[in-house]
């Protein structure tokens, strides 16, 4: 590691893993360089969000520079893509510096991982892709302000590509905006780009809900 921390990613991931397993689950991806650790894993509780469509419950988590963050995950089986629910309350930060001892900082990222996995309101999570499938949304308008970090060329791309996607599918719901997110995330080399775009996937799901009456969302909710 090029910064002064008291984990390297090689542990961090041992310890993921094993905390992963112990919870009855399995590590489906992961990417290590030495520097930046991207991981993810499923854990066996699974819901239906619509017919022969299943996703599961699961844990991500990144480590770059001091920072670790833990996140929710969900996995749709069908479409094998997945979307990090960062604004969870189950989402956990810890700061991984040489002035904390490996056994303190250990004890640490475990329980912040076993909190997240236990505390994590997963149920929450599939009620509401349910919801989104009754949420019509203009995907551009909704997709700007999560892309207002990168360079707007290269949200402009993000944008036309999933907008591509979006149009492609049969599915014209925010249901299907998601899918298209997600899918470009799971089609994407770069593992910190997709890590951002299954963040997105995650900020969608987490706010589907109606939009109050002129909130300029451009969306229109469809009760079925």
């Amino acid at each position: 590691m090029s910064w002064s921390a008291s984990l390297t990613t090689a542990q961090i991931h041992s310890i993921f893993e094993e905390e992963v397993k112990s919870a009855g689950g399995k590590v489906t991806d992961s990417f290590d360089d030495g520097t930046l650790l991207f991981t993810r894993a499923v854990l066996p509780e699974v819901k239906k969000v619509a017919r022969r469509d299943r996703v599961d419950k699961g844990v991500a988590l990144k480590a770059a520079w001091e920072d670790i963050w833990v996140h929710p995950y969900v996995f749709r089986r069908v479409c094998i893509n997945g979307a990090i629910v960062a604004q969870a309350v189950a989402t956990k930060h810890v700061v991984n510096t040489e002035h904390v001892s490996p056994i303190e900082m250990e004890i640490d990222l475990r329980q912040s991982l076993r909190m997240c996995i236990q505390e994590q309101d997963f149920e929450g999570f599939a009620e509401k892709m349910k919801r989104a499938r009754g949420l019509f949304p203009d995907p551009r308008l909704m997709l700007m302000p999560h892309l207002s970090g990168l360079p707007a060329d290269q949200a402009h791309d993000i944008v036309e590509e999933v907008h591509r996607r979006f149009a492609k599918g049969a599915d014209e719901s925010r249901y299907g905006l998601i899918n298209a997110v997600t899918s470009l995330a799971r089609d994407t080399r770069n593992p910190e780009l997709r890590w951002s775009l299954e963040k997105i996937g995650g900020a969608l799901i987490a706010s589907s809900t109606p939009a109050p009456s002129g909130a300029g969302s451009g969306e229109r909710e469809i009760v079925r």
